[in-house]
């Protein structure tokens, strides 16, 4: 058994599978903690420790143009934008605002059985192993449908954005009344 994974990791077939498992946990684990923490900005930043283990995801996949996508519009422009806003607005970051509410204990049984439902037929199917070919040219494809059919809806969710975040500005700097 030792020797045979000895020889895994020698041939390099052990890094691969590492590396999944490393970047699937770096992207679950977080992901559980921006619903669990207490704090807006401490789950602010627990979103991008996921986003950025899901661009490495990306990467692993041979899709290295999405990866680099996922961290310049996700963890560079969404996170920041999700920080400002909560730099920003006065009140919103408060940590002694409880995340933990009396539906919880019946969330935990339907979690539960969802998962077995997704378990069970998962494993009751066949699910063949594609044919890898050669690495695809995936960059000029993507830059052809972003800027040429897709270009409309990429503006737009830039200018939703910056409406976003000029709302949080009129937001963070309104006077209370008293």
């Amino acid at each position: 058994m030792i020797g045979g994974l000895w020889e895994q990791i020698l041939s390099g077939s052990f890094w691969y599978p590492l590396a999944f498992l490393i970047l699937a946990a770096g992207t679950l684990v977080p992901a559980l903690l921006v619903v669990l923490s207490r704090s807006l900005l401490h789950s602010a930043l627990w979103l991008l420790v996921a986003l950025m283990s899901t661009a490495g995801l990306f990467v692993l996949l041979g899709a290295e143009a999405l990866g680099a996508l996922q961290i310049l519009i996700y963890c560079g422009g969404i996170i920041v934008l999700i920080l400002f806003a909560v730099m920003l607005t006065r009140g919103a970051a408060r940590p002694e605002t409880g995340v933990h509410n009396r539906l919880l204990w019946w969330s935990l049984p339907v979690v539960l059985g969802f998962g077995i439902l997704t378990f069970t037929l998962t494993r009751r199917e066949a699910w063949p192993l594609a044919q890898m070919h050669g690495p695809a040219d995936v960059t000029p494809r993507l830059a052809d449908a972003l800027l040429g059919p897709y270009v409309l809806a990429f503006e737009v969710a830039s200018v939703i954005l910056l409406v976003a975040m000029v709302g949080a500005t009129v937001i963070a700097s309104a006077e209370p009344k008293q």
